[in-house]
């Protein structure tokens, strides 16, 4: 008895081969989105801890300060001017950084400070830094993705009765914000690197200097605040500093997809803007420490109201 047996089939036709990547390709064009989004979530949420734990700090400073919130640029006897983030390090369990410059005589940035990267003061979808090292102007000095409002924490000067030394710190404590701690914006996301104007968003780095190239804004007097849209003393007008683009509206905040340039202005990303890689809003820290976002659709008027504290104005209907 002879048995047959059928041809084995030993490959795929050309034919065949082509629609099986054509379907592989179909379900990566699918698939790719959803990693995307669900990478945007956890970045979003990543920073949105950031600036809770931030919001925390400047709670925690406030309680052992009898109310005052801690100042844009201070000074401390035997070592000099410090950041108003290194003021809240030890508010992030951040004790070693903080020590390690006292008694140097070398200001706050002694001892590897420069260099001390701090992972709250980072968002992960901040795209300019390297490793948490600024790329340009304080190149190498350790980045921070955050602001704070210089409408808020930079509104006075005051003489230190020991030393004799001015400092930039808050009109307003803790407890008498004119519009209350949940309608005031304290910090905003801003970029750790500027490439196009050389600038860096150091957390640590000194006061003075050359504005465009320094992590703070010595300039301007603002000391390394966010801005927002107005000017300080001047609701409504523009801001310009030496060093910086002339003629610059500085305008709303600039979020991607598509990053908003400020009015009249082709350039990405100001300085002395608060800007975003999520994608569709930015967060903001509240005083009373709430976090929430704030769209690109935001209006210029809601926005400069939710910056100054003492406006008086009720916020618009698009915050909400």
């Amino acid at each position: 008895m002879r048995l047959r047996f059928g041809r084995c089939r030993s490959a795929f036709t050309l034919i065949e081969l082509l629609v099986v990547i054509a379907i592989i390709a179909v379900l990566i064009g699918l698939l790719l989105p959803a990693v995307q989004k669900v990478r945007d979530a956890a970045a979003r949420m990543e920073c949105g801890n950031n600036l809770k734990q931030i919001g925390l700090a400047i709670h925690g400073y406030a309680d052992t300060k009898r109310g005052k919130l801690p100042p844009m640029f201070d000074h401390f006897p035997g070592m000099g001017w410090a950041t108003f983030w290194y003021s809240i390090l030890p508010n992030l369990e951040q004790d070693n950084v903080y020590n390690r410059s006292k008694g140097l005589n070398n200001q706050s940035w002694g001892g590897g400070n420069h260099a001390a990267v701090i992972p709250t003061y980072l968002c992960p979808s901040d795209p300019t830094n390297n490793n948490g090292l600024c790329k340009s102007g304080a190149a190498n000095w350790a980045a921070t993705s955050y602001a704070p409002v210089a409408q808020l924490f930079n509104e006075s000067q005051v003489r230190i009765p020991s030393t004799g030394v001015l400092i930039q710190c808050p009109q307003y404590g803790l407890g008498n914000i004119p519009d209350g701690t949940s309608n005031s914006i304290a910090v905003v996301e801003r970029f750790g690197s500027l490439t196009y104007y050389d600038w860096s968003n150091a957390w640590n780095y000194p006061a003075s200097g050359n504005p465009g190239t320094w992590g703070w804004s010595s300039g301007g007097s603002f000391y390394g605040g966010f801005f927002g849209g107005t000017s300080v003393n001047a609701p409504g007008s523009n801001i310009y500093s030496p060093g910086m683009a002339p003629n610059f509206n500085l305008n709303l905040p600039q979020i991607n997809p598509p990053v908003r340039a400020p009015s009249g202005s082709t350039i990405p990303a100001h300085p002395f803007t608060a800007q975003t890689g999520h994608t569709g809003s930015m967060q903001v820290l509240l005083l009373d420490s709430h976090v929430r976002g704030v769209s690109s659709g935001i209006s210029q008027t809601t926005w400069n109201n939710a910056i100054f504290p003492d406006d008086g104005q009720i916020l618009g209907a698009d915050w909400n």
